[in-house]
């Protein structure tokens, strides 16, 4: 047996556990620690904004400006929950100023209010505290909402206004009434419901897209673009009527959706146009029957009313400008359908307490689907278009007579007509032959002086 000292031996002894190994690893682990403490402070000295406002103070002091200090710079507006320190690179959108040189520092467009008021995200989204180009400009995987790109930035004044003032949204507006968006999709009350409503739709988050169809950046733009020229093949089994666009339509309407983008603001920052609308509840313009048919039928009756069958779509838009449709439709029976809608099919309700459209807007847009069908033609049209009462013959020495004057020379440049041929007709045969009738008896020629007998 083992005496008593040699176990104490044992105890003592180090085992195999490695306690040296770990002994290294730890002290490699404080030396890199150690070494990660003392880089962080230097970050900031390389940052972008810092490179980009050093590049600013050298130009200001080339063209005589004064230079600033390098430091953050941020646009702080707690009523509006935001942060913005776009002004540390964009400086000539600052309290610095523009310097010549670099279009990074040129002067804010004019616009009709002060962007310093209001910031930078709340028109042109992205990410406000970030301080990297990539991470301000909102294409990072945990930020959804992107800023807006070059050819879509008008689409920002719809965060704020009902009515917006930018030219290329209000062609755009005007191009999405035309193509009869308004006949499915509801905005600010507006539309039908057979589609998703669409009052945000320029802020939706792009973690809840789908880009496995979708070729190309994964953008808000890029996808809103693909899904207008190609609605199923984007979202499959998709309900939405593809239209006849153009690329050049698609980028419009695409700027349309963007600007859907309203968002709850102070009293003090809403313009007028919408402070008549919500708090004065200021009612909008009417619409004409031809307007209304444009925002509400169009996109599925076609332009003209002349129906539609899309490939791929279960339903089949019917000619509601047709005149066979148009002859056994009263006028009750279309105000009836534009209001309650038709259970069961495609047909929105459109009009009514909960509708959109109004009573003078209603009884506008029967007239314009009766005018869609022909109009009889006026008499002096029919007298026109009716042949001359005569006859006319050949220009060799024939003569022609018309139905208001005796006859006439026919010229000579009139081709003549051939002759038709006669034929004697042909006697139609005897009905006794029909059904089995028996055949009528022959008779045979005799001498006059005997009865003449007839063979069977």
């Amino acid at each position: 047996m083992a005496s008593t000292d040699d176990l104490r031996r044992s105890a003592i002894q180090p085992g195999d556990a490695g306690l040296g190994r770990l002994l290294r690893v730890l002290a490699v682990v404080s030396v890199v620690f150690l070494a990660a403490l003392a880089v962080a402070p230097l970050r900031p000295y390389f940052a972008e904004w810092r490179r980009a406002q050093q590049h600013y103070n050298a130009l200001a002091s080339a063209n005589g400006a004064r230079p600033i200090p390098i430091a953050l710079q941020q646009i702080w507006k707690p009523e509006l929950g935001i942060a913005d320190r776009c002004i540390s690179c964009h400086l000539g959108m600052g309290e610095s100023g523009p310097v010549p040189g670099d279009p990074l520092f040129a002067a804010h467009p004019k616009i009709p209010h002060e962007p310093l008021e209001f910031g930078c995200t709340v028109c042109h989204g992205g990410q406000g505290r970030a301080t990297t180009r990539d991470a301000a400009h909102g294409f990072v995987s945990h930020w959804d909402q992107q800023m807006l790109p070059r050819e879509h930035v008008q689409a920002g004044c719809g965060t704020c206004h009902n009515d917006s003032p930018a030219p290329r949204v209000k062609e755009a507006e005007a191009l999405a009434l035309r193509k009869g968006c308004f006949g499915c999709h509801k905005v600010e009350g507006r539309g039908g419901d057979e589609a998703p409503v669409l009052d945000t739709a320029g802020l939706k988050p792009i973690g809840d897209l789908n880009f496995a169809r979708v070729p190309g950046e994964q953008t808000l733009t890029n996808y809103m673009r693909r899904h207008l020229l190609d609605p199923a093949g984007v979202v499959p089994l998709s309900l939405m009527v593809p239209q006849p666009i153009t690329d050049a339509e698609a980028d419009l309407l695409t700027t349309w959706i963007l600007s859907l983008r309203r968002r709850e603001l102070p009293a003090e920052y809403l313009p007028r146009d919408r402070v008549r609308r919500m708090l004065l509840a200021e009612a909008r313009p009417l619409m004409s029957g031809e307007a209304a048919f444009g925002a509400y039928c169009s996109a599925c009756h076609g332009p003209q009313g002349e129906g539609r069958n899309y490939g791929g779509q279960p339903t089949r838009f019917p000619a509601i400008g047709s005149p066979d449709f148009l002859d056994v439709a009263s006028d009750a029976f279309l105000a009836g359908t534009i209001t309650n809608g038709r259970p069961g099919r495609r047909m929105p309700p459109l009009a009514g307490p909960n509708g959109t459209l109004r009573a003078d807007e209603l009884a506008s847009l029967v007239a314009h689907l009766r005018r869609l069908g022909p109009s009889a033609p006026a008499r002096a049209a029919v007298e026109a278009a009716r042949p001359a009462r005569g006859w006319a013959r050949s220009s060799t020495g024939a003569t022609a007579r018309s139905a208001t004057g005796p006859r006439a020379k026919v010229p000579s440049s009139v081709p003549r007509s051939p002759r038709p041929t006669r034929r004697r007709a042909r006697p139609i045969a005897s009905t006794a032959r029909w059904r089995g009738a028996p055949k009528a008896r022959r008779c045979r020629p005799t001498a006059s002086t005997t009865p003449r007998r007839c063979a069977p």
